[in-house]
């Protein structure tokens, strides 16, 4: 039975059924599938996603799958660690997760002085890639004409990306806003308040509030990949 209401997601679990409401073109049933990723494992779960995935009615053929659904291999269940960064003219932010799991958050504040914010960004981001190992780096994608200085510092970024061999994942502002609550969310802090409730470490780490920005777009690329 269908549950129909408004869903904000306040863990990663819950998270995780939201996209998957989206992904099965059913987020007025948003909270029944809370409810099915409780009673399911997660790989029962993407294995039976897997089964209906190019049906027309995908909700329907995913409840018929769901009950004889093998569990997929835990191989298939993505633990790859991904760097989420966002810029801003005057600041830069970034956190780092393995999975689901938040392993660091931290930023900067940027020089009005274009040539002392490009060394400090930089120098910022090699910092972490020194540190931690990570595959992708998940930027948000620019809508509009923004500034010259936020131009250059996103070049930069993708410019020492690719020179690190990372993989590059950009993703449009409006499809994170999507992502995190049904009726969907319209407002940065709205995503802001429930990022923080999902991970109420960020409260206390530097870098505020732009962590809550990397780290909203770091989850939606990491939980997205399970589905692909």
């Amino acid at each position: 039975m269908k549950t129909v209401g408004r869903l904000r997601p306040s863990t990663t679990d819950e998270y995780f059924a939201l996209l998957l409401a989206a992904r099965l073109n059913d987020l007025v049933a948003a909270n029944h599938y809370v409810e099915l990723c409780r009673k399911y494992a997660p790989s029962q779960i993407l294995g039976a996603y897997q089964g209906c995935k190019d049906s027309l009615n995908r909700a329907r053929a995913f409840h018929a799958e769901l009950d004889r659904a093998e569990p997929l291999p835990p191989s298939f269940l993505p633990t790859a660690r991904t760097a989420a960064i966002r810029v801003e003219r005057r600041a830069v932010a970034i956190v780092v997760f393995a999975g689901d799991h938040l392993k660091h958050a931290d930023g900067v504040h940027l020089s009005t002085s274009i040539d002392r914010a490009r060394n400090t960004a930089a120098a910022f981001l090699e910092k972490i890639i020194s540190k931690f190992r990570f595959e992708t780096l998940a930027i948000e994608a620019i809508a509009g004409s923004p500034d010259v200085q936020r131009t250059q510092l996103l070049d930069d970024v993708r410019q020492i990306a690719h020179e690190a061999g990372l993989a590059v994942a950009e993703v449009a502002e409006t499809e994170i806003f999507r992502s995190f609550g049904h009726p969907r969310l319209r407002a940065r802090r709205d995503t802001r308040e429930v990022i923080s409730t999902i991970f109420p470490v960020l409260d206390q780490a530097s870098g505020r509030p732009w962590t809550y920005d990397a780290a909203a777009l770091g989850l939606f690329v990491q939980t997205d990949r399970l589905f692909n």
